[in-house]
């Protein structure tokens, strides 16, 4: 999953990928995309379907179909 954010008048694409899928969340690692192939690792975090809703509905934009499923 892909998220841009608009940080301090710069646009960064954040992109989340899955490590784990438990019952009620989900463990991403949390990449920031420095080039197409080029990726740095920032941090691991757990998000649940409503805060992924909560992302969504606060303006961010989100690239990714699995998602919603």
């Amino acid at each position: 999953m892909k998220i841009k954010k608009r940080v301090q008048g710069h646009d960064i694409i954040l992109d989340y990928r899955v490590l784990k899928k438990y019952p009620h969340f989900t463990r991403y690692k949390v990449y920031k995309m420095l080039s197409k192939t080029k990726r740095l690792f920032l941090y691991t975090t757990c998000l649940t379907s409503l805060q992924i809703k909560d992302i969504k509905n606060a303006g961010y934009i989100l690239t990714d179909e699995e998602v919603f499923n």
